[in-house]
């Protein structure tokens, strides 16, 4: 109970000492929970509590939503489809996504750069119609045909939306369906999306992600053809791009990205061309701030309210290891940092110098520009040392509560930020997590 509540303290020390950005975290990813969607997520396994009528068990749209972790999985060092120098997995875009219900009105969800659907949706024409206005405005949009039923009838085929006339929002007119039957999935090319990396390889390879699947047929009018069907090795392009798995279609400023199957996502058969859509997606979505490191560190980052620059909180949720981390910014990278075992820890950017504090009991109070210097000066609750960085191509003078560096391109050096209270201001006591030797009787009866 002691340490519980010492770490209470010091939570509530934190909350009185630092002054979070308004505003919230960025939030570039965006999962939008469907219309009608009822999964139950807790010890109940029945869509929407119907556990009178198996029809209402939990199935592949509702264990859609166990996929989310993913984001926040590292991939393994051998996952051949990891392309690139660097292996952005483990965390979603700044850190976050958000659950977006399909409901919320056109300038919510144009907050978000990428909408994924992935669990039941039965959609309306006014839903249809707003998620033409988001892609039409420049937003990404990735969902299945499934997403595109008109019906609310579990169990059966999806009746879709427009007879299946999806021409102009994702590029495609469905005419049918082929049988369920074992096959596999080869990519032939990549996104027009700068950073969507998928694993295009020559056709003539064998097909990945094998499952019992239900593609469509259907007749292409804007959509391009990213990957496709097969059985065996040794096709050509022209027969595999006539037998589409996902297409995109570009629409005004954004982009479409559909899975042409019957089957929901989270469905067995799917489920492994799912969960590489989804590292695609959650890597193409990276911003210009990112974190290299274990999966078990967690990140947000929060703008300052002044727009001098960012505030970056890092969680170790290891509760054994400390863990090293590099932040990458606009293309270049820090030096490795350790965040301590079961810490949380803050880091400013402002452009391209990074201000890391030993201890996180600090407050921003000045940010300013002068002569060609940074000046900044914190409030600290104990004396302590800052690491300063310029990741930028020129040196940068750094001053900081009357220190100074003059830090050359890449340089590193470490400045001494002493004890500052402001006026008026509580929580500063270096000994505030400390709690006072307890003289009273205590009931062994109880935990206190």
């Amino acid at each position: 109970m002691l340490t519980a509540r010492r770490i209470l303290r010091e939570a509530y020390q934190f909350s009185l000492v630092h002054r979070r950005a308004a505003g919230g975290p960025r939030v570039s990813l965006g999962v939008l929970s469907g219309h009608g969607d009822g999964a139950p997520g807790l010890w109940n396994p029945w869509a929407w509590g119907q556990f009178h009528d198996r029809k209402w068990l939990a199935g592949p749209p509702e264990r859609a939503w166990e996929l989310l972790d993913g984001f926040h999985r590292r991939e393994d060092w051998s996952t051949y489809t990891v392309q690139g120098e660097r292996d952005w997995s483990g965390n979603p875009p700044y850190g976050q996504y958000d659950v977006v219900p399909i409901e919320a009105d056109l300038a919510t969800l144009q907050r978000y750069s990428s909408l994924v659907l992935l669990g039941w949706n039965t959609m309306t024409e006014e839903l249809y119609e707003k998620l033409k206005a988001y892609v039409e405005g420049g937003g990404h949009l990735i969902l299945s045909l499934p997403h595109l039923r008109g019906d609310a009838v579990r169990g059966g085929e999806p009746q879709l939306l427009r007879d299946g006339d999806f021409s102009d929002l994702c590029g495609v007119k469905v005419t049918g369906w082929l049988e369920t039957s074992v096959r596999g999935v080869k990519f032939l090319e990549h996104s027009s999306l700068p950073g969507y990396r998928l694993p295009v390889a020559d056709v003539g390879c064998d097909p990945r992600f094998m499952g019992s699947f239900t593609p469509a047929t259907l007749e292409l009018t804007t959509a391009r053809v990213l990957a496709g069907h097969d059985v065996l090795f040794g096709a050509d392009a022209d027969q595999i791009a006539a037998q589409p798995v996902l297409v995109e279609n570009r629409l005004g400023e954004g982009t479409v990205l559909l899975v042409t199957l019957l089957e929901y996502p989270a469905d067995d058969a799917v489920i492994g061309l799912t969960r590489e859509l989804l590292r695609v997606i959650s890597s193409g979505e990276q911003g210009d701030l990112r974190l290299l490191g274990s999966d078990r560190v967690r990140y947000a980052v929060y703008d300052l309210d002044d727009g001098a620059g960012q505030v970056i909180y890092l969680l170790n949720t290891d509760p054994d290891c400390s863990a090293p981390v590099r932040l990458w910014v606009e293309g270049r990278e820090t030096a490795e940092f350790l965040v301590p075992a079961n810490e949380f820890a803050v880091v400013y950017r402002f452009g391209s110098v990074v201000v890391m504090p030993l201890d996180r009991r600090v407050d921003l109070a000045r940010c300013e520009q002068q002569d060609g210097a940074l000046e900044l000066e914190f409030s600290s609750v104990i004396s302590q040392e800052v690491g300063v960085e310029n990741l930028g191509p020129r040196t940068v003078t750094v001053r900081l509560n009357g220190s100074a560096a003059e830090l050359p391109a890449g340089a590193v050096a470490h400045l001494a930020l002493p004890r500052g209270v402001p006026d008026g201001t509580v929580g500063y006591e270096p000994d505030f997590a400390e709690e006072p030797a307890y003289d009273g009787e205590i009931d062994a009866r109880t935990a206190y």
